[in-house]
């Protein structure tokens, strides 16, 4: 195929409305998610995720994010109280979705996850680290993170050099968070949890050289 008839591809969740009449598809709740897994369609750490009833492949992880992820989460760590703990890559379960961030610091002790994910009610921060998936980030989780009324969202947008810091959730037909704060290459990022400022990470620390 020459460059000029090269066709652009919609790489889109399908939806019904993008789809043909030939066929129909459907959304699978959490609880069909987990049957999958169970019955073995699905294995554990496949690169799936399911986001909003939609099971979703993830992108692969290339040195850039593998290095930050291991930053932040270690950066983190050295602020949360006994009674919370740090998530590396592991999924929480919202109301129709089972995503599976880079970073969650959720309330202890781990033996309340021994046989499930973390709620909502029990997340603190959620952490995504973007190189190629930014577009991902900010359209389809941003709103699943809002809906579900995470306190604080960190987006760190390797690209762009910066991280985005979303708070304050607001629910209703269109979620989102109220607030978003950019913090550059020389600034330093409060960790709030609980509500309380528990210390702070400078960005240069954590963004890849």
């Amino acid at each position: 195929m020459t460059p000029t008839a090269r066709r652009k591809v919609d790489r889109q969740p399908p939806s019904p409305s993008n789809t043909s009449d030939d066929f129909e598809l459907r959304r699978f709740t959490v609880d069909e998610y987990h049957r999958l897994v169970e019955v073995g369609i699905l294995h554990s750490g496949d690169p799936y995720e399911l986001l909003d009833g939609w099971i979703v492949r993830k992108m692969p992880k290339n040195p850039p994010h593998v290095r930050t992820t291991m930053r932040i989460s270690e950066g983190i760590k050295k602020f949360v109280p006994l009674s919370h703990i740090v998530r590396v890559g592991f999924p929480i379960t919202l109301e129709a979705s089972e995503p599976e961030p880079d970073v969650v610091v959720a309330i202890g002790p781990d033996e309340l996850y021994d046989e499930r994910h973390p709620y909502p009610v029990e997340i603190e921060l959620v952490v995504e680290v973007s190189d190629a998936t930014l577009n991902r980030y900010k359209r389809l989780k941003l709103p699943l993170y809002a809906k579900a009324k995470l306190p604080i969202y960190w987006i760190i947008n390797i690209p762009e050099r910066q991280i985005e810091v979303y708070t304050e959730p607001r629910g209703g037909k269109t979620p989102t968070y109220r607030r978003r704060t950019d913090y550059g290459i020389d600034d330093v990022i409060p960790v709030i949890l609980d509500g309380e400022n528990r210390g702070s990470i400078t960005v240069r620390g954590i963004l890849p050289k």
